[in-house]
């Protein structure tokens, strides 16, 4: 009897033991069965995992051997495959409404960019160019995508761009004064961005007024460093980002005298009237190669450590850059094009690509080694590096660039996780928003993407996709294809 009462316990205890590892999926819960799970904070790879997916959030995550599953949810099968969360575009641009919808947004899922920065989603002084919608549109588009009446990323807006005036009378929307400045930033705020874009043409004045009242109003900028300061005052300044591996950042790492090449640089990218002309600007890598030569890496340094003070992120944007180096494969023959608007494919191939040669001019390898070694170094030093297409530049597509950027910055030196934390981990630090997005933890949003190969191994391989989870959504390959056929039509039929 003492035998069989001990059976018996044993028997209760290992029936227990089977309940508590019953996991039930509901009708709409998905699993994610067997899959590796890629930890973007350490580099970890957690093996044959089990992800359960409850409406958009990941309700918890087991050890696939440890669990049995039952119900009718969605299975999906990862054995073999690696999942790493969804993927941000933090520097984009976009163009009109109708190729929004049926091109840009679907291109950015069927790639796995669940979430973008666009730096102009507001159109202050019609007729615009870049953006042509207003801020008004652009949150309705935001307001359908979270009713899932629309596919598309989670989107941050900036202002249009915000230039103002260096010679000419001032203005409001082309501040020369503090007072105007603070007065824009009023006005953008009632406006109801998510952050100012700075540009290029403001005076010290200007970008000082707008900057304080914004940061009165708890309204963030980001963008470039205006022509007239340096990328540490920017920094100082509370500048949350600064964009693109450009002259300010030369400047600031070189030993000659900034007032002289500042004075060359304001004649170089303004017209008489003291306004933005960039587009009569040649030969700017020329400039730029004098300032390599004067590198002082000590300067370089002391920046880099004020970033970090100052919590100021850099976006490189390298890729968009290698379009115009000699030998460069002709954008134009990439099969990708047959996703790009018609609009945009004409005026990229018409217009702005002549010009932007010609400012290009001429390629200069020691300028962009320059480049890839300003990244590296930051990325060594601790600054926090964001990853950003530039879409909206010559022959970048939606989605796609991005890949192709996380794959210039591992070719600057950046190891594969270091790459990949530019698109996840990081946009997620950079928006304080690590308790929901960023990583792959219970409780945070089933943005997700399962790839085929392993992404610490070699960056490209987030190119590899075999599903993307959005907003509640599962797309399976055939999903993506889809999506992808989707624009390819809308695209043939814009001609």
């Amino acid at each position: 009897m003492k035998h069989l009462a001990i059976l018996s316990v044993f028997t209760i205890a290992l029936l227990m033991s089977c309940q508590s590892n019953q996991v039930r999926i509901g009708q709409n819960d998905f699993a994610i069965q067997k899959v590796n799970i890629v930890d973007v904070k350490t580099g970890e790879l957690h093996e044959n995992r089990t992800v359960i997916i409850s409406g958009n959030k990941i309700k918890t995550i087991i050890q696939t051997d440890s669990i049995s599953l039952s119900g009718i949810g969605k299975l999906v099968d990862g054995s073999g495959k690696y999942l790493i969360p969804g993927l941000w575009d933090m520097h984009a641009h976009l163009f009109n409404e109708s190729d929004i919808r049926n091109a840009g947004y679907p291109l950015f899922i069927a790639n796995g960019i669940t979430g973008i920065r666009i730096m102009a989603a507001d159109c202050l002084n019609p007729p615009c160019g870049d953006p042509d919608m207003t801020i008004a549109q652009y949150r309705i588009l935001q307001k359908e995508i979270k009713e899932g009446k629309l596919l598309g990323p989670k989107t941050i807006l900036a202002s249009d761009y915000i230039n103002g005036t260096l010679k000419g009378e001032s203005t409001v929307l082309k501040p020369k004064t503090e007072e105007h400045g603070r007065q824009l930033a009023r006005l953008l705020k009632d406006r109801d961005v998510d952050f100012i874009k700075i540009y290029d043409v403001l005076t010290s004045e200007a970008y000082f007024g707008l900057t304080d009242e914004a940061k009165r109003l708890d309204l963030e900028f980001a963008g470039h460093v205006p022509l007239t300061i340096s990328p540490s005052i920017a920094s100082d300044a509370g500048q949350k980002s600064i964009e693109h591996t450009e002259i300010p950042l030369f400047m600031e790492c070189s030993d000659i005298e900034h007032e002289e090449v500042r004075a060359r640089v304001i004649h170089l990218f303004t017209n008489q009237q003291g306004e933005l002309g960039y587009w009569n600007a040649k030969n700017v890598n020329e400039l730029m190669y004098e300032l390599v030569k004067s590198f002082n890496s000590q300067k370089c340094h002391e920046l880099y450590e004020k970033f970090i003070r100052n919590n100021t992120w850099f976006v490189p944007t390298l890729q968009h850059l290698e379009i115009y180096f000699d030998g460069a494969e002709d954008w134009k023959l990439d099969p990708r094009m047959k996703y790009m608007p018609k609009e945009e494919y004409d005026f990229f191939k018409d217009e702005y690509e002549p010009v932007m040669r010609e400012f290009r001019s001429p390629f200069i390898p020691e300028v962009e080694e320059m480049r890839k070694r300003l990244v590296f170094e930051m990325q060594r030093a601790g600054v926090g590096i964001l990853a950003g297409s530039d879409v909206g530049e010559v022959g970048l597509v939606c989605g796609f660039s991005l890949h192709d950027e996380i794959l210039s910055l591992q070719n600057a030196g950046l190891t594969p996780l270091q790459a990949l934390q530019s698109a996840t981990i990081n946009p997620a630090k950079y928006q304080n928003t690590t308790d929901t997005i960023g990583s792959i933890e219970k409780g945070k949003i089933a943005d997700l993407v399962l790839l085929n190969k392993n992404p610490l191994e070699d960056i490209k391989n987030t190119q590899e996709i075999e599903a993307v989870f959005t907003n509640g959504r599962y797309f399976s390959r055939k999903d993506l294809d889809s999506l992808l056929l989707s624009v390819e039509n809308y695209i043939k039929n814009e001609n």
